[in-house]
């Protein structure tokens, strides 16, 4: 889990009545409840804001940040902070470690949501339809 806590909207009307920044209260609380505020926001409410911050305040789910020791890689996730392909080798370890638990698991999962599974099909299917009805000859 992330160490990384998303501010209370009460905090970021604070910060921002400090820092004097000019964007609508509307806007911010869209920002908020999106929890996804826009780089000049982060910039001005949290200047002193590291990447892996500025990327989480932002809804981003990587940032670019130290170079990984065994990948020549520096791109890394907001909430582990593991670059990207160190968090896919754990991913690939546990699998072959756990698989028929995570083969219940999901197993259990589509069973539990049936219903969800079958508008999400529906879902997909409808916009590949609207994609093929688009396409002029």
């Amino acid at each position: 889990m992330t160490d990384l806590v998303f501010p209370k909207y009460d905090e970021v009307i604070a910060l921002a009545l400090q820092s004097d920044i000019r964007v609508p209260l509307v806007e911010l609380k869209d920002m908020h409840t999106r929890q996804a505020f826009s780089a000049s926001v982060v910039k001005a409410l949290w200047p002193k804001a590291k990447a892996r911050k500025t990327a989480f305040l932002m809804g981003q789910k990587t940032y670019i940040g130290k170079i990984c020791e065994k990948h020549p890689c520096s791109r890394r996730y907001t909430y582990c902070t593991h670059c990207i392909k160190c968090a896919v080798g754990h991913s690939r370890k546990h699998y072959v470690n756990n698989q028929q638990k995570v083969i219940n698991r999901s197993r259990k999962w589509r069973e539990n949501n049936k219903e969800y599974i079958k508008l999400f099909n529906k879902a997909k299917w409808q916009i590949k339809k609207s994609k093929r009805s688009n396409v002029f000859l």
